[in-house]
């Protein structure tokens, strides 16, 4: 008995030299069993929230059938039955008093070491969580939320209690506001208390929750667990902006009465920090003006706020999203350049004024057009703009083009004549960028070629900085080339590529592989253009396999394949060649033969020379005639 005194002794000094926490420090008495290195005893975590009942809890050790603690210094107790989920409640505690648990394990092997804590029971209070009753909107303050809650339990009369109140946004990108309230003496059981959480976002959902902690000078305990979600949206209040406004002319174009009309970006409900009603648009042509006012159409459906909002109680409320259908307006025909104003109407107000500028119609484009490809998942636009006046924005606009041919000329807004779609999107970035990501989160699609084209907006003009067509991802063409023969000699092929349709190209086409195979011989030739191709074939009269690929960088389409023979050589013609050669050499033989045989007609032709040593001076022998 004297011995288990002074141990105690010793556990109590170790323990009042360790500071107290909700996960109070554990000291392990060793024991004589040869076992107890294996089946250690974990930690005990205790806690209380009722004030009353202090409760402990640790790991379940494999195998164990009972367990042994003492929660007093001179009284043990033994728990059996669910060993799987030990737990000691002690009742009745003293709120200011402290505990000696010890626990220890046993089974087939034996007692495990002991394992031991001091509880102070103010250290340990974990309340139980508020009761949030309601979540309400302040109408002349749009960054505030008002939160009720309320407790039921008498013990906590009489105590002040800190709270804490999570607000996470669920329109857009998740944001979550922690807000902190002062102390607040609970007087009363199922008693609304109100917190004003402030700071947050006008005219947008939040997903509040609260927990609650007691004064820690008072009781140095934890936060407890979160109370249930409930919903709300923070009150409207004026927009700060309106949309961004563009223009966009109609194909195709007709000068000098071409027709254009006006494109904007609407606000989602969170950005015009209310519900848009209506546009009230101005158009303004020389001294003429007039005004037009755009109802908005609204829907409300589950399926757009599914995918943006996260899963709450069934027993609240999911708020939807607004999609804002209208985005256009047609302008008609343009008679010269035109001013258009927009304001934005919400249930708080009107916006600040939108302004554009749109020319009459527009000039063939000088600029120069690009070729870029994009990494697969994003494109890379960026332009220098040579420009010394600085623009208040940037206009990138991109269009998705579905033509037959690629023609040179370009006109108005169509970088490349042909047909264009209506797939068309377009994004303002401030003065300062060059600069643009496009991913598929623009509606990229790969394989598909886009028009891109950056304007600078002035505040009287815009004017094209950089223009290029592009691909997000190249890919190999999904169609054979069409391919005719011309004309097949005996060692020449003449033959005609066409043109791949764009559409089924999937990529820039660098050019077509051709693969020649007859004579025992493979001969392979890149052409980097369509139309006429002339060829060399090496034998007469040979059959030969000609395999032609379309090629972009994403590599190469199916093939077509053309069998065809080259003419055989004719005997008249060889003939006709080697008879001229050989009368000559004929007639040469026989004017030698008979010319050697006639000595007059050989001294005639080939005259014989006389030695020049056995001849005399012809002047000396008619002298001597002469003198004789």
């Amino acid at each position: 008995m004297i011995l288990f005194l002074i141990i105690q002794s010793c556990i109590c000094i170790t323990d009042s030299l360790v500071s107290g926490n909700v996960k109070n420090t554990l000291t392990l008495l060793s024991s004589d069993d040869s076992s107890s290195h294996e089946m250690a005893m974990g930690p005990i975590d205790c806690w209380t929230q009722d004030l009353e009942t202090l409760i402990c809890s640790w790991a379940p050790i494999p195998g164990a059938f009972r367990y042994s603690y003492t929660h007093k210094l001179w009284e043990s107790k033994e728990v059996f039955g669910n060993v799987s989920q030990p737990q000691l409640q002690i009742s009745e505690i003293i709120s200011f008093g402290q505990y000696n648990v010890s626990v220890q394990a046993f089974g087939p092997w034996g007692g495990t070491n002991k394992a031991h804590t001091v509880v102070d029971v103010e250290t340990v209070v974990i309340p139980y969580p508020p009761q949030l009753v309601n979540v309400q909107a302040i109408k002349d303050k749009p960054d505030t939320l008002s939160v009720f809650l309320s407790y039921s339990y008498f013990e906590y009369v009489g105590n002040d209690l800190y709270y804490q109140v999570s607000a996470k946004t669920l329109d857009g990108l998740p944001d979550t506001i922690l807000f902190n309230s002062t102390a607040k003496s609970l007087m009363d059981t199922d008693k609304e208390y109100s917190l004003n959480v402030t700071n947050l976002k006008p005219y947008t959902w939040y997903a509040l929750q609260v927990r609650a902690h007691f004064q820690p000078s008072t009781r140095p305990g934890s936060w407890s667990s979160w109370s249930s979600i409930k919903n709300s949206r923070t009150s409207h209040a004026p927009p700060l902006y309106g949309p961004h406004l563009w223009r966009e002319f109609i194909q195709p174009l007709t000068p000098p009465h071409c027709r254009a009309r006006l494109l904007w970006l609407p606000l989602d409900p969170t950005e015009a920090r209310g519900k848009t009603i209506a546009y009230h648009i101005t158009k303004k042509h020389d001294s003429v003006s007039s005004s037009t006012k755009l109802p908005v159409h609204v829907s409300f459906t589950k399926e757009n706020s599914a995918a943006a909002l996260p899963k709450v109680e069934e027993s609240q409320p999911v708020p939807t999203l607004e999609t804002v259908m209208t985005s256009s307006w047609e302008l008609g025909k343009l008679l010269g350049p035109i001013n258009i104003t927009m304001e934005m109407e919400t249930t708080a107000g009107r916006s600040p004024t939108s302004f554009v500028n749109i020319p009459g119609c527009p000039a063939p484009s000088p600029a120069r057009v690009d070729n870029i490809v994009g990494n697969g998942s994003r494109l890379l636009i960026s332009w220098v703009d040579l420009s010394s006046e600085v623009p208040n924005s940037y206009i990138v606009q991109w269009r998705e083009i579905d033509y037959e041919k690629i023609e040179g000329n370009r006109d108005g807004n169509v970088g490349v004549k042909g047909t264009q779609r209506e797939d068309f999107g377009w994004m303002q970035v401030p003065a300062n960028a060059n600069h643009l990501w496009l991913d598929s989160v623009s509606g990229l699609r790969e394989g598909q070629q886009y028009e891109i084209r950056v304007f600078a907006r002035h505040r009287r003009f815009d004017s094209l900085v950089y223009e290029a067509l592009a691909y997000l991802e190249e890919e190999a063409p999904v169609v054979s080339p069409k391919v005719s023969l011309l004309d097949v000699t005996q060692n020449s092929l003449q033959l005609l590529i066409e043109p791949v349709d764009v559409k089924f190209c999937r990529g820039f086409l660098s050019g077509f592989q051709l693969l020649l195979e007859g004579a025992g011989t493979k001969e392979r030739e890149t052409v980097t253009h369509h139309g006429r191709v002339d060829l060399t074939l090496s034998t007469p009269g040979t059959s030969y396999n000609l395999t032609v690929w379309a090629e972009t960088a994403g590599g190469l389409g199916p093939s077509t394949i053309l069998t065809f023979k080259s003419r055989p050589a004719k005997r008249g013609t060889i003939l006709y060649i080697m008879l001229p050669i050989i009368v000559v050499a004929v007639l040469v033989i026989l004017l030698k033969t008979f010319s050697y045989k006639t000595p007059r007609i050989r001294d005639k032709i080939w005259p014989s020379i006389p030695e020049p040593s056995l001849s005399l001076p012809i002047s000396t022998v008619t002298i001597l005639n002469q003198s004789s």
